[in-house]
């Protein structure tokens, strides 16, 4: 059997971090580099996408796949982390293996938020579509926005 660890439920919790809903908070604290999540995905083939854009699953998924056409759910609180553009982590995702890791960027203090870009890269500054007239994945009349998403 590997020693595929993920990060044990008491290092990271889901708390309420208002205003912007549901988020991952750390239960202790973290060096930059750090290991906090290892999340393993549920692959969402590009085929089956049209039917998860009509649901709120939508607003948890990555982008996915060697073209990224392909959706996933990250498993564990994967799905919980909220964006900032000043990020104190990143996500990794891992193709081959089907996991996203989320890595330390900075030193995280105990009971603080753990939060991603979801533009992708920490620095990234594009706006976001929950920046603009909509919220989600998709538009309105189910058209996909490839250009953006987690």
């Amino acid at each position: 059997m590997s020693s595929d660890r993920t990060a044990s439920a008491s290092m990271i919790a889901i708390a309420d971090c208002r205003p912007k809903g549901r988020g991952v908070v750390a239960l202790r604290a973290f060096r930059e580099g750090e290991l906090i999540e290892r999340a393993h995905i549920v692959l969402i083939p590009h085929a089956q996408l049209e039917h998860l854009e009509k649901t709120i699953l939508s607003y948890y998924a990555f982008s996915w796949g060697p073209e990224l056409n392909d959706g996933a759910i990250a498993t564990g609180l994967g799905c919980f982390y909220n964006h900032s553009f000043q990020p104190n982590a990143d996500y990794i995702k891992r193709m081959e293996e089907t996991i996203i890791d989320f890595v330390a960027i900075r030193d995280i203090a105990a009971s603080e938020e753990i939060t991603v870009n979801y533009n992708g890269l920490p620095h990234d500054d594009t706006p976001l579509w929950f920046d603009r007239h909509r919220w989600g994945w998709f538009h309105p009349d189910g058209r996909r926005d490839d250009v953006h998403g987690p």
